[in-house]
């Protein structure tokens, strides 16, 4: 019989040339001698793991330690632990490794557990302390520009991971990591590059994979990125980021039963995934399941990407409406949505005692005329500490829906015009050119400067020339912004003139741009704050809405007529980038509803 002694090093001197298998032949022939030999356990268990044999290699290692404090086998042990997303647990292992002596390895996989944690901060620190010891360690700069990344600093988190990349340029991990930042800056095509190298160096890099997915759901390649999602299942079923992916990449191709599937496929493998939750309430909010929708819609504040702040107040949050209530409101995301939500006031003052509103300031004017009762709180004058003075509950404008628990049968029984614009400038107004001629007004609006989607809900405004070419209708300026030279070029092309009213700030003034509205005859308009000031005090209007990417789930595609909004019709796109069959829609419904000029004479 060979003794153990001689078997154990020869398993050693195999393991150390990278003969692993017959390293594992040795280390078992020793264990069936001595089953409690610390060593041949603690590298069976390390062969074992990098064979992705988890639960062997955890039975070894975890034996091997229970002898012996060999910062190998504790530092590999903490691997695994990371490696199966026991991060907690294997904090407290590398923890034990860096007590024994600082290494850059178990610094930085702490930095790593920290970011799986969701502690960016901390994992910034100890990224940084491995750092400190070994400038050129590329696994230290990829940790700590995942953190940077937590933490919102985008720009930093490149520059980490730029270096990431040049120290190891053949790390898919790295790319990957470097196409994330290069999303959250803005610079999508950059990413999907970036997220592309990855997947070439790791064709099963299931992260990569997903990512360049969502990369190119962003670019509207909706069929593409289906399947980059699909083969990132294919080779790990129970990822739940694909899952969830594969949900938005089949809402934005309108395959709705199919997307509610894999957010629920999501939330099942990954309780508690504010993602899937909140893009689930959003598909339901569209197909008008307005119960379930609201109620997931709070599921918004836990995600990633959603960039709105909740205020700082001592008042409890509100979980429930009652005629008791001294609810302070505040306003969330952009002027619109302020207004959209505004609609359930009227509702809402039926059912507590009083409401605050924490609002912009530019919609004061408004509101005080449309909401006498409500107490008006300016955001960027008056602190959330006085709003306690009318208060005991706070709640987001985006919960109202929840909260009043809003069906659709509500919402088609109580809706109505709910703004009231200032009768004197709208009377102004009136009595200037293009208003005092006897053809009809429309006001046009055709941008969206939102961040994140603002250029799909984006209309040309050379494209509206079968709008403008209408000889019976004038067209007047509701787009706020630098835009005259659109406007010249447009006019130059169609020889029609567009009016703007001179000396109107249309983006700090919303209480002027109501009135022009309410003085127009109809408007048309992309989907953007004039669709919601039309809406709001019922005025006639066309709303051109994209076909995927910046529909936003109010414009209910199988609404002709907004649910929300009833005076207003909806155009959606047939297909992405063209706005060609909403423009002729928006034709036909002016000579339908506006073709006898003479009747305003």
């Amino acid at each position: 019989m060979i003794p153990v002694q001689i078997l154990l090093e020869t398993g050693l001197l195999a393991h150390a040339k990278g003969d692993l298998s017959t390293a594992k032949i040795c280390y078992e022939k020793v264990l069936a001698l001595d089953p409690q030999n610390s060593v041949a356990n603690g590298w069976l268990g390390t062969i074992e793991a990098q064979k992705k044999n988890f639960l062997k290699a955890r039975s070894h290692l975890e034996t091997a330690l229970s002898s012996s404090c060999d910062p190998n086998f504790l530092l590999n042990y903490a691997n695994l632990l990371q490696e199966t997303n026991n991060y907690r647990e294997s904090l407290l292992i590398y923890l034990k490794v860096i007590k024994k002596g600082s290494s850059p390895v178990a610094l930085s996989n702490i930095a790593a557990c920290y970011n799986a944690l969701e502690q960016p901060s901390q994992a910034l620190l100890f990224a940084e302390q491995a750092l400190k010891i070994d400038l050129s360690y590329a696994e230290a700069w990829c940790n700590r520009g995942n953190a940077l990344n937590k933490l919102r600093h985008y720009e930093e988190a490149l520059s980490s991971h730029e270096r990431s990349v040049e120290l190891n340029p053949n790390c898919a991990d790295a790319w990957n990591n470097r196409g994330v930042s290069l999303r959250n800056l803005g610079r999508h095509q950059e990413a999907l590059a970036s997220f592309e190298h990855s997947v070439e160096l790791r064709s099963d890099h299931v992260e990569a994979l997903t990512n360049l997915g969502a990369g190119l759901n962003k670019l509207q390649r909706h069929e593409e990125a289906l399947r980059c999602h699909e083969k990132a299942i294919g080779i790990k079923q129970d990822y739940a980021e694909a899952w969830c992916n594969r949900g938005i990449a089949l809402g934005d191709l309108r395959r709705n039963e199919g997307a509610l599937q894999s957010f629920e496929r999501a939330i099942a493998l990954r309780p508690g995934y504010a993602e899937a939750f909140y893009n689930k309430a959003l598909l339901q909010l569209s197909g008008k399941d307005f119960v379930n929708g609201f109620a997931n819609y709070l599921w918004r504040w836990k995600t990633r990407d959603f960039t709105s702040q909740p205020i700082d107040t001592t008042l409890p949050s509100c979980e429930t409406i009652n005629y008791d209530s001294n609810l302070l409101l505040w306003g969330e995301q952009g002027i619109g949505d302020e207004i959209f939500y505004a609609g359930f006031l009227s509702l809402a003052q039926e059912k507590v005692a009083s409401i605050s509103l924490h609002m912009d300031p530019r919609l004061r004017p408004i509101f005080i005329r449309s909401f006498p009762k409500v107490i008006l709180l300016d955001r960027d004058q008056n602190s959330v500490g006085e709003s306690i003075d009318f208060a005991d509950c706070h709640a987001p404008i985006g919960d109202l829906g929840y909260l009043l628990g809003s069906t659709h049968g509500d919402i088609q029984r109580t809706r109505k015009p709910f703004l009231l614009a200032d009768t004197e400038k709208t009377l102004s107004f009136k009595s200037r050119v293009p208003f005092f001629n006897s053809r009809f007004v429309c006001g046009l609006a055709w941008k969206s400067n939102n961040t994140s989607f603002g250029a799909a809900k984006t209309v040309r405004l050379n494209d509206f020339g079968p709008v403008l070419k209408n000889p019976d209708v004038e067209f007047i300026n509701l787009q706020y912004g630098e835009v005259n030279s659109e406007i010249r070029e447009a006019e130059n092309l169609f020889d029609k003139r567009i009016h703007q009213m001179e000396g109107l700030d249309l983006f700090n003034c919303i209480d002027d741009l109501l009135a022009l509205i309410n003085a127009c005859d109809f408007v048309i308009t992309t989907s953007n704050l004039t669709a919601h000031l039309a809406g709001s005090i019922g005025k006639k209007g066309c709303v051109l809405v994209p076909f995927s990417t910046g529909r936003i789930w109010y414009w209910h595609l199988d609404d002709d007529q907004s649910l929300w909004y009833p005076s207003l019709r909806v155009l959606y796109q047939e297909g992405i980038h063209d706005w060609t069959k909403p423009i002729l829609e928006a034709r036909e419904w002016i000579k339908q509803n506006f073709g006898d000029c003479k009747s305003m004479a």
